[in-house]
């Protein structure tokens, strides 16, 4: 009998322990945060309605994404678009010509611009006249996730 408790007792430890080292490891796993495409659009709209008017933003593009500019479109490569923060946005500013997952396609000029993954982007957005819409990178990190 003392053999049989004490193989039960070491099958109960040792699934204890496989499950602490799943939930560790699960745990443990970091998510990368997606695209700042929001943060993006917002300074994009609020600049287009005031010709002058400039914003610094800063923006983390995933390590597996892109941002590209060409055409007065927004595209972003593996990551996706919040299309209902948009839409109800441009209900207000009017900007935008057509949204959905991975392009915003604008009514103003926008310069053209490719930000790279896995980069910390710190842009200017400076609307230098009317529909004309300048977006400038002033600098660049890697982020660093641990």
């Amino acid at each position: 009998m003392e053999v049989a408790d004490k193989l039960v007792g070491f099958v109960i430890v040792t699934i204890c322990v496989a499950v602490a080292l799943g939930l560790i490891a699960s745990v443990s796993h970091v998510v990368e945060p997606s695209a700042d495409v929001a943060v993006l659009h917002s300074a994009i709209s609020s600049v287009a309605l005031r010709p002058g008017s400039k914003v610094v933003v800063n923006i983390y593009v995933p390590k597996a994404s892109s941002i590209t500019i060409r055409d007065s479109a927004l595209t972003v490569a593996s990551s996706s678009i919040p299309v209902g923060y948009v839409k109800a946005m441009d209900k207000v500013v009017g900007i935008v010509s057509s949204v959905d997952e991975s392009s915003i396609v604008y009514k103003v000029w926008l310069s053209e611009l490719e930000l790279a993954g896995g980069l910390t982007y710190t842009l200017s957005v400076e609307c230098a006249g009317l529909n004309n819409v300048t977006i400038k990178v002033l600098s660049y990190r890697q982020l660093a996730i641990a």
